[in-house]
C-alpha cells in the first residue's frame, strides 16, 4: 500500500527503499584507521586474522554502505598482495616461498589440474556411450 504523502511527492512505491542509516566515512583520519585495522597482524594466526579481517570489511560495509564497499575495493587493490616469494610467516602459503613462478603455479594448481583432466575424462566416457 501506498501512503498518499509519498505518491504525492513522486516516489516510487517499487522502489527499493533508500539507505537512510549508511553513514559516510567523514576524514580521512576515519578512512587511514581503517586501513590499518585491516592489515593481518603476521605475528598472530592466519585464521584468527583472516576471520577477524573479514568481520571488519562486513562491519565497514554495513556501516557505511557504498562508502565502505569502495574503500574496501581501494584497500585491496592497493595493500592486500604479497609479492611472489614473500609471504608472511602465518600464511599457509609460506611453503610456497621457495618456488620460482612456474614452480608455484604448479604446485597451487595441480590439483584443479587433475580434477579436470578427471572431468574431462569422464564427459569423454560418457559422450562416446
Amino acid at each position: 500500500m501506498v501512503h498518499s504523502s509519498n505518491s504525492e511527492k513522486g516516489v516510487n512505491a517499487c522502489a527499493p527503499p533508500q539507505n537512510q542509516f549508511k553513514l559516510n566515512i567523514v576524514t580521512e583520519k576515519e578512512k587511514n584507521d581503517y586501513r590499518k585495522a585491516l592489515v593481518p597482524n603476521s605475528n598472530k594466526s592466519f585464521d584468527s586474522e583472516f576471520i577477524r579481517t573479514t568481520n571488519l570489511e562486513r562491519t565497514i560495509i554495513d556501516k557505511y554502505g557504498f562508502e565502505g564497499l569502495r574503500l574496501l575495493f581501494e584497500n585491496r587493490n592497493s595493500a592486500n598482495y604479497y609479492k611472489l616469494s614473500q609471504f608472511s610467516n602465518n600464511s599457509p602459503w609460506t611453503h610456497l616461498n621457495n618456488k620460482n613462478l612456474s614452480e608455484f603455479i604448479d604446485s597451487n594448481f595441480v590439483l584443479v589440474h587433475s580434477l579436470f583432466t578427471i572431468g574431462i575424462k569422464s564427459l569423454n566416457c560418457h559422450s562416446r556411450n
